[in-house]
């Protein structure tokens, strides 16, 4: 009992405990206010008679009729015709005698057989919608509906949304500090949120990540990448990164060039043909020419 600030055992009873005994109890919203749900019941009720008659409706025009003739003073005609109409199933049966005629006769003031049913169905659904969304064309489609006027029936139902996130959260940070400060809970530079909706996709948001790495050079941080894609992190993460910077360390040190050895190294040059000339010519010229008659022997 909210008016009372009572915790009652049964919806029938008049007594019960105070819930200002427990300390770990919070009372949300106003004592008179019944909810949302108060204000959607005449809708429910009214949907679900529209729906009994309905199907008593269509129980009854929807279904052939049997319909049994016999001699009005023929009794044993009559016991026949209940017994064959036992044994052919539960259609509606019609039993007169020759004489009586039967006439089902539906109301003219109708647009179609079923027609106010249906539409009194619709209307009960289209307020629920509205009272509980805000909207009517995220739930079904209609006749009417164009993306246009179903892209401004989401934006309502997110404005919704979003108001009730922020209930949700203001109980939360404030009303609920001293109740889990009770119990043991510090929460003293914390606050509840709720997880941001990811509108872009996996594969875009990792072009978008690898543009900005690439052409802008911005640094990311490992930690974002985890939580954001949903990879566990692993054990041996500082040992992982500690190789990686060795390996980029590496790489940057510049190795040494070997000078290519000669193809003729380690055999013997060899004199070229105009050398050998040279040298043969050479060698002519050290020596001259003997004389015709012998050389001269007195000195």
């Amino acid at each position: 009992d909210p008016v009372r600030e009572l915790i009652l055992r049964h919806q029938t009873d008049i007594t019960g405990h105070s819930w200002n005994e427990y300390t770990d109890l919070l009372f949300v919203g106003s004592p008179s206010d019944l909810g949302l749900l108060a204000k959607a019941a005449p809708w429910v009720i009214y949907k679900r008679n529209t729906t009994g008659d309905w199907a008593q409706f269509s129980e009854v025009f929807g279904m052939p009729i049997q319909e049994y003739i016999y001699d009005s003073d023929d009794d044993e005609s009559r016991q026949r015709a209940m017994e064959d109409a036992a044994n052919t199933g539960s259609l509606a049966q019609f039993f007169h005698a020759k004489d009586t005629e039967l006439k089902l006769t539906e109301a003219g003031n109708k647009t179609g057989s079923a027609d106010v049913y249906e539409r009194l169905c619709e209307r009960c659904n289209n307020e629920i919608s509205k009272l509980i969304l805000g909207n009517t064309l995220t739930t079904e489609s209609s006749e009417k509906g164009t993306q246009a006027l179903g892209t401004v029936h989401k934006k309502v139902e997110d404005k919704v949304l979003e108001a009730d996130r922020k209930y949700v959260l203001n109980v939360l940070n404030y009303d609920m500090t001293d109740i889990l400060l009770r119990m043991g809970i510090n929460t003293q530079g914390g606050a509840f949120c709720f997880p941001e909706p990811k509108e872009t996709d996996a594969g875009t948001k990792i072009s978008i990540l690898t543009q900005l790495k690439k052409n802008f050079n911005i640094p990311i941080d490992d930690d974002y990448l985890y939580e954001e894609f949903g990879i566990d992190k692993p054990a041996n993460y500082e040992q992982l990164k500690a190789e990686q910077r060795e390996a980029a360390q590496a790489a940057l040190v510049p190795t040494p060039k070997k000078e290519p050895e000669p193809a003729n190294k380690g055999r013997d040059d060899e004199p070229t043909p105009k050398q050998k000339r040279n040298f043969r010519n050479w060698l002519k010229g050290f020596f001259v020419k003997a004389p015709a008659d012998g050389a001269a022997l007195d000195w």
